[in-house]
């Protein structure tokens, strides 16, 4: 009987261990993220923020991650930009995915695709947002291997993301 106490003890506790739900809140949106991948605010290359997993092993050359870039635009409709992203994005890679979503009251625009650079083959899901004269980027890629292995929790972080 103890024996099954403290079993449960045990699964009690690391149930509540759980990864728990981060929130990045800044002036115009905000974006819930599981705890484990890694916060990057720096601005790398443009960025807002990089959310990146960790590295798997010494052979694990590429970290996923998640990334946004806001870019001012001016006198664009939401068809004009979309039709220009399909555009730019099918001269380098090739479009498996492309469609109209609304996430969290805001029109967005999904494209997936699949490019390969230095051998190896990346799969990557975009959504854009055009709001008060912002174009808002948000973009996960992932090496095409490991694609389902992160989509689902990946997935939740892009339609968690909430411009306000």
């Amino acid at each position: 009987m103890n024996l099954l106490i403290n079993f449960l003890a045990v699964l009690s506790i690391l149930s509540c261990q759980q990864d728990k739900d981060e929130m990045l809140e800044k002036e115009d949106y905000l974006v819930s993220y599981p705890s484990h991948l890694e916060l990057d605010v720096s601005g790398q290359n443009g960025t807002s923020f990089i959310l990146k997993t960790k590295k798997e092993g010494d052979n694990d050359f590429f970290i996923e991650n998640i990334n946004l870039v806001i870019s001012d635009v001016k006198k664009i409709s939401f068809d004009e930009f979309v039709n220009k992203a399909k555009k730019d994005i099918s001269s380098v890679a090739s479009i498996v995915e492309n469609r109209r979503l609304n996430i969290n009251g805001k029109n967005c625009f999904k494209l997936v695709f699949k490019l390969t650079q230095n051998d190896v083959d990346f799969t990557v899901v975009q959504h854009y947002f055009l709001e008060n004269e912002k174009a808002y980027l948000l973009t996960f890629t992932s090496e095409t291997t490991k694609f389902k292995k992160y989509f689902d929790e990946i997935n939740k972080v892009l339609s968690s993301f909430k411009i306000k």
